[in-house]
């Protein structure tokens, strides 16, 4: 888990949330860690089709 927030955090320049309140910030960090979710299946795609072919 803490590779994950360090790769969000220095890697993709996630350093704060730009919302307010808990509800907003849940939402903000739930897109943040669906966007961290593809970028790590497109990795993974990719690697298996280079493999693949």
């Amino acid at each position: 888990p803490e590779a994950v927030f360090g790769d969000i955090k220095y890697n993709h320049g996630f350093k704060r949330f730009r919302l307010r309140s808990k509800a907003k910030v849940i939402i903000e960090f739930g897109l943040v860690a669906l966007a961290h979710n593809i970028r790590k299946w497109a990795n993974i795609r990719n690697e298996m089709n280079a493999v693949i072919s």
